[in-house]
């Protein structure tokens, strides 16, 4: 085996659980990816290198920028890479705050809700923040209320997902209140 090669299987193996699972026990030099773009694989390789992997902005349709982080986000769950998950994640969360129309934003919501699994939530919270600090710009629009509108009828978790985080809020409003009022009534 090449140097490059053990090299590169040693920085695999210190990254990614899968990555160990699908080369443990065997001499090949090459791994078969056969469900996955090259060109994502190639950027979650870039990523395990270098800590960062490049998109190109696409002025045309920004949406493509913020799925091709999606994207990325589920290699890092598929091979087991929590840094390239939390670097994906953290990357369109601050492209969601700083740069994201609503309509735009709609769009990843339901991209997110269609392809995360019920049972992991670190990337719908990421989207729910998103919501929360843009939920009075949504409703301000008739054409943006009507696709929140939509958005909601199609996608029950969504939701309930609001309705959690809204409900989690409430209660910790109500908590601050009450430990407030404790120290404001003055003994009879």
């Amino acid at each position: 085996m090449a140097q490059s090669n053990v090299l590169q299987r040693v920085k695999l193996y210190l990254d990614s659980d899968r990555f160990t699972d699908l080369t443990l026990g065997t001499t090949e030099s090459t791994i078969c990816l056969p469900n996955d773009d090259p060109d994502k694989v190639a950027m979650m390789l870039q990523f395990l290198y270098s800590g960062e992997y490049k998109v190109e902005e696409s002025s045309e349709d920004p949406y493509r920028v913020f799925q091709k982080h999606m994207i990325m986000y589920f290699l890092g769950k598929r091979y087991a890479t929590p840094a390239l998950c939390e670097y994906s994640i953290t990357t369109l969360a601050g492209m969601i705050e700083l740069n994201c129309s609503n309509e735009h934003f709609l769009r990843v919501v339901r991209w997110v809700y269609k392809n995360e699994p019920d049972k992991e939530f670190q990337l719908r919270e990421k989207v729910l923040d998103g919501f929360s600090s843009r939920a009075e710009d949504l409703l301000a629009s008739d054409k943006d209320s009507e696709r929140l509108i939509k958005l909601m009828q199609e996608n029950h978790l969504f939701c309930k997902d609001i309705a959690f985080k809204y409900l989690e809020i409430l209660r910790q409003l109500h908590k601050r209140k009450s430990i407030g009022n404790v120290g404001d009534s003055e003994p009879e």
